[in-house]
């Protein structure tokens, strides 16, 4: 019954130290886990157990001091009492001292004083605890064992190895013969003297911490790579051989605690360039399936810990590691991709691999898994890592030790309102005619001048064919495709306050299919006559139309004959498509009944209806990957043997990937012209594309047949962890940092000649820089000069229309409202063409028969998207032998292969690996301006002047006659040619925008902005970096606080500035001063009348409303 008295309960009044390896109360203290109560006894074993209930504090105590806790008070006894002194503090980031002093007078009678710590027998059994340097184990059927004088015990914690040392007596209990404790044991702690007649006694601890103790395992011989990386895919240098851009340079060598165990990082400098192991993936053929290491000396550990990554990861098995050990015997260890390590790019904690190392390189945050895995023998003579071949896997070090070592537990984080985080009401109903309302911007009904049309790469109508059209809009998704009429027309109003000249109609198939007659070809006519409805709502307002033919319907049992008894999900169907005749009468089925139905609300079939510009055969559907999906492949595989048979080829192992690359390049191309013939000859009249999805070389040649293409985006794109959901992984960088990164990616894939749409794209929840989307996409899609962008997405569900406002989501901006308003920027920057075009053009030469040589990759390196933050770029296809048709302005070329280098050109061509020698040689050629790149800072600045954008410092200017648009972090500066912002607090995005449409030096109305970023109350993340999201939390919604200082290079003096609401009404005004002809002015998130993010600047009378 007393072993009861040693469970601790944690008080309230707690001192910890050092990161919490160690924790003191008045009653006790925390050594890691392991919690020590005091009992005292006497009276015949009667016992009181030390905790407030039992002390009475002596005024003033308990008292927190700078560097602990003190205590002076009386301990309670079953007879009489003690004096009782506690004094805890930190002597050092690792080092404390704990001492309790008991005190009567007259001397009192005591049976035994204790601090206990019950411990799980299992743990204390496995784990390197020792009593004065040795390892104690209770024998079976021992009860007690009395250790007698102790002077230092070790125990293993979560934050290390911490070692207490005093003089005092040690007892170990076996509580199996208890109810509450049966699997564990009792680690009792007696002061000297600790019963008889005491006078005085007590407690004196000293604690210090120490990393685990662990043994590095020397791999050097075995590594075969370093860490940076000059070239992609030249089979040298390091990492994964993708180039600079991403490697691991950003790894330093020496010794490295990663999720608390000890590893040592070899410089490469010192072992002929190598650092680290990198074995075979499908993506690196040419890597070494294994390697191994024989050890001289055998090495002793329990634990085997592996520092590691995966690159183009893959689920399940992907590679082994076989131990040898001194005594013979041996023992394999499966390593599970998903499971026991992942990818180094955007890491997060597996189930059984813990991040052990962050970092960052050009193209993302990225990062190393620490993996422990138990040997079963000692004297580990030799060690063997080995790959499946499916994922590259990358292992960077290894080391041994006793210890079961464990990652560190972080601490949740819960989004609440705050002085930081200012509540906020969400209103999407603009008012007509408000700062915020930019239906000026449509030209209505959409379709009035005829169909979409491409003339030399941009749109124009058919009734205006010398006048280019852009479009700027937004995707709706599932049920917010097909509401009521009510709803609809809603929706159509807000798009039209917006500015969006464009809707995308997306994710409408999978929920409205009519499957009475056991097929999935036809929509319902009630979802068919809502969409019409729709359709017919924006075409009104000036709001074009683009939609997929193909997104996200599964299909009956039977419908494709391959498959009997099957329903083939979406998924495969893409895939489907180009190798199944069921597949493709089934898709063109769908398609006709689709576009061939009059729309009772135009009197026009959807493919006659010029309202809609474009169609897209199937969403994400690049057949490199479609080809490859579980239950798809199978078919692949026979017609890829049988191309192979007709050819009379064999591949080795590492050339069959190169002539699959080449049967898809044949595959492919049969199948979209059978898929647009089919459109064509029913009478479909819009543009076409497919392949909507990827920037890789064979999906941008096979692209090459497209009248206009489309790609998609997005920066911080969650990666979910449990399904389509939460908890998610959330990237919290900007894209500033990477270059424009992820939009940087679409540059090269604009074929010159073609109308170039973005379709999806998006800078997504949570990321705190999420507002720099629409400036950066704007600003760059205008010097670009493509021809639409559209936002993924608005809303995914019909019920949101019927609300305010609701909490956040991972994509739609329908409940974001500071996302909402950055949307003005974009739209300024693109759709108005505030930004002017780049008259230069350094265009990507892609051979057609860039596959045939063995060297091929379909990597186009980091040039372009480079290029593309200073003028023009995207790709022409040529063959070899044949002058490529260069686009007008081209000043310059970038050359992915030997036959683009082997071009007479009469302008410079570059290699697409090295931006560095790019910049420098068109820089000294001429071709483009000086000072394009600076490499010192990372700064591009655009051929036009517009554009300045600086890596390192996180900064990005628009400056524009019309608008000028910064992003910028707290404490920095950005100076335009009329406006100067000084941001005091958090990054913001600012725009200065004139509203009327003339230059910003003559406008009589502005609209400012002044964008931070949104969180939902409540909202959980579960380590203080918020890089996992956890839970969506509810209302209301948080503006993240921020301040700054705009200066205008005018004297606005009879204007007035307003705070605006987020339905465009104005709130208070806001008081603003005239020095030496500049206006200067502070805006606050935290407005007098709640949370703020616009202003309107006018020249008006003082009392127009």
């Amino acid at each position: 019954m007393m072993h009861r008295l040693f469970l601790l309960l944690f008080f309230c009044f707690c001192a910890g130290a050092a990161d919490e390896w160690c924790a003191f109360t008045p009653y006790g203290f925390r050594v890691g886990s392991h919690s020590f109560s005091l009992t005292a006894w006497n009276n015949g074993w009667k016992g009181s157990i030390l905790s407030a209930k039992t002390t009475q504090a002596d005024p003033g105590y308990p008292k927190k001091t700078a560097d602990g806790i003190e205590y002076r008070g009386i301990y309670h006894l079953p007879l009489r009492s003690f004096r009782l002194s506690v004094t805890g503090k930190q002597t050092s980031a690792d080092a404390a001292e704990y001492r309790m002093t008991f005190s009567a007078d007259p001397a009192l009678q005591m049976d035994g004083i204790a601090f206990g710590c019950v411990i799980r027998r299992e743990l204390w059994d496995r784990q390197p605890y020792q009593i004065d340097g040795r390892k104690v184990v209770l024998k079976k059927g021992e009860k007690t064992r009395n250790l007698g004088s102790v002077r230092r015990i070790q125990f293993p914690t979560r934050e290390g190895v911490v070692v207490l040392e005093g003089t005092f007596q040690a007892t170990l209990h076996d509580l199996s013969h208890t109810s509450y404790a049966p699997d564990s044991l009792n680690l009792r702690l007696n002061p000297v003297p600790q019963s008889g007649m005491i006078r005085q006694t007590g407690f004196a601890f000293q604690f210090r911490r120490r990393d685990f103790d662990a043994k590095p395992l020397d791999l050097r011989s075995a590594m075969n790579m370093g860490f940076r990386d000059e070239q992609p895919n030249d089979r040298k240098g390091g990492w994964t051989d993708q180039g600079g851009t991403n490697d691991l340079s950003a790894m330093t060598p020496g010794k490295k605690i990663c999720a608390n165990v000890p590893f040592q990082v070899v410089d490469p400098e010192t072992n002929r360039g190598k650092s680290c192991i990198a074995l075979r993936g499908a993506d690196r053929l040419y890597f070494p399936v294994r390697a191994e290491k024989e050890f001289q000396t055998p090495v002793d550990g329990t634990y085997l810990y592996v520092l590691h990554a995966l690159a183009w990861p893959k689920e399940g098995k992907i590679g082994e590691i076989r131990c040898s050990f001194a005594d013979g015997s041996e023992q394999t260890i499966p390593v599970i991709g998903g499971e026991d390590v992942g990818n180094f790019w955007k890491p997060y904690p597996l189930s059984r691999g813990s991040v052990g190392w962050h970092g960052q390189n050009d193209l993302s945050a990225i990062g190393l898994y620490v993996t422990r895995f138990r040997l079963e023998h000692s004297g580990l003579k030799k060690i063997v890592f080995e790959s499946m071949g499916k994922s590259v896997w990358m292992i960077v070090g290894a080391s041994l030790s006793d210890f079961e070592i464990r990652p560190k537990q972080d601490e949740k984080v819960v989004m609440k309102a705050s002085s930081e985080w200012i509540p906020m009401k969400g209103k999407r109903r603009i008012r007509k005619g408000s700062i915020l309302d930019f239906s000026f911007q449509l030209d209505a009904p959409a379709g009035k001048y005829g169909f979409a049309r491409n003339r030399g790469g941009q749109i124009v109508f058919e009734k205006r064919p010398d006048q280019p059209v852009r479009f700027y809009g937004a995707n709706v998704c599932f049920s917010a495709n097909y509401m009521d009429h009510e709803l609809s027309d809603r929706l159509a109003e807000e798009f039209q306050a917006i500015g969006y000249n464009l809707i995308r109609l997306h994710h409408f198939d999978r929920d409205t299919v009519d499957r009475s007659d056991g097929k999935s070809t036809r929509m319902k006519a009630e979802f068919k006559d809502r969409m019409d409805y729709l359709i017919a709502a924006c075409r009104k307002r000036g709001i074009y139309v683009t939609l997929d033919l193909f997104i996200s319907r599964n299909l009956e049992k039977g419908e494709i004959r391959e498959f009997p008894g099957e329903k083939v999900d979406r998924t495969r169907f893409k895939g489907l498509v180009f190798v199944s005749d069921d597949a493709m009468r089934n898709w063109q089925e769908y398609a006709k009944n689709l576009l061939t139905t009059v729309n009772p609300y135009t009197g026009l079939a959807w493919k006659d209806d010029p309202a809609i510009i474009s169609l897209d055969l199937i969403n994400e559907n690049a057949i490199f990957w479609t080809s490859l999906v579980n239950g798809t492949k199978a078919l692949y595989e026979t017609k890829f043997n049988a191309w192979l048979k007709r050819r009379g080829i064999q591949p080795t192992f590492l050339e069959r990937r190169r002539f699959w690359t080449l049967f898809l390049q044949e595959v492919y191309p049969a199948g979209y012209a059978k898929m647009r013939d089919f459109l064509r000859s029913i009478g479909v009249r819009q543009m076409l594309a497919d392949q909507n999805h990827n920037s890789n070389i064979i999906t941008m040649l096979l692209r090459e047949p497209y009248d206009l293409v489309e790609n998609h985006f997005y920066w911080a794109h969650p990666v979910f962890l449990k399904g389509w959901g939460l908890p998610a992984l959330v990237v919290n960088d900007s894209s500033i940092s990477k270059g424009a990164g992820a939009l940087n990616t679409m540059f090269q894939t604009r074929a010159f000649g073609k109308p170039f749409l973005i379709t999806e794209w998006d800078y997504t929840n949570t990321n705190p820089y999420n507002v720099e989307g629409a400036f950066l996409t704007g600003a760059y899609a205008s010097l670009q000069d493509w021809s639409a962008l559209c936002r993924f997405s608005y809303s995914h569900d019909a019920s949101l229309f019927r609300k305010e406002e609701s909490r956040q989501e991972f994509f739609d901006i329908v409940n974001d409202p500071v996302r909402l308003l950055s949307e003005r920027a974009g739209n300024l920057f693109f759709l108005r063409g505030d930004i002017r075009p780049s008259d230069l053009a350094v265009p990507l030469l892609l051979n057609r028969r860039h596959f045939e040589s063995p060297e091929s990759s379909d990597e186009c390196g980091i040039v372009p998207q480079r290029m593309g933050l200073v003028a023009k770029t995207g790709n022409v296809i040529f063959s070899p032998g044949e002058r490529p048709a260069l686009p007008p302005g081209t000043v310059a070329a970038i050359s992915t292969d030997a036959a683009g280098e082997k071009l007479s050109l009469n302008v410079p061509v570059v290699a697409s690996t090295d931006h560095l020698h790019a910049f420098e040689t068109l820089e000294k050629a001429g071709a483009i301006p000086k000072k394009s790149f600076e490499p010192s800072t990372g700064t591009f600045v655009s051929s036009t002047g517009e554009l300045t954008l600086t890596m390192k410092k996180n900064q990005f200017r628009a400056l524009s006659s019309r608008s000028e648009g910064f992003l910028l972090e707290g404490g920095q500066v950005l100076t335009g040619k009329f406006a100067e912002v000084r941001n005091r607090r958090t990054f913001c995005g600012i725009l200065v925008a004139s509203y009327d449409n003339v230059p910003l030096t003559k406008s009589e109305r502005y609209l400012i902005l002044h964008l931070t970023e949104t969180k939902s109350s409540g909202m959980t993340f579960r380590n203080p970096e918020m890089r996992i999201w956890e839970t969506s939390g509810g209302l209301p919604l948080l503006l993240r606080r921020g301040e700054a200082e705009i200066t205008l290079k005018r004297d606005c003096s009879g204007f007035r500035l307003y705070a605006v609401d987020f339905d465009g009404s104005r709130k208070n005004e806001i008081p603003f001063t005239v020095r030496n002809g500049c206006t200067v002015f502070r805006v606050d998130s935290a407005g007098k009348q709640g949370a703020v993010a616009a202003y309107e600047l006018v020249r008006e009378k003082p009392d127009r409303k």
